[in-house]
């Protein structure tokens, strides 16, 4: 699976709406100064959760999924 249908996989998970990538365009500067952030406060979140943590099969899984992350921001903006 190339990055573009991972993206839209992603999109289609979080359910994300017109109005939602309106939202992120409108806030497009401070979004793309702040993804490396954004991320690191995602996956802090996210694996704070154990049963979350426990999905994943390593440090090189979530290192790749990062930086899946930060370029589907770069992307929707």
């Amino acid at each position: 699976m190339e990055n573009l249908d991972q993206l839209r996989d992603y999109r289609g998970y979080i359910r994300s709406t017109k109005q939602d990538d309106q939202n992120i365009r409108a806030l497009a500067p401070a979004l793309l100064e702040n993804i490396p952030r954004i991320v690191d406060s995602f996956y802090d979140a996210l694996l704070d959760n154990t049963a979350a943590r426990n999905v994943f099969d390593g440090d090189e899984q979530i290192d790749r999924l990062r930086k899946i992350l930060a370029q589907w921001l770069r992307e929707v903006v």
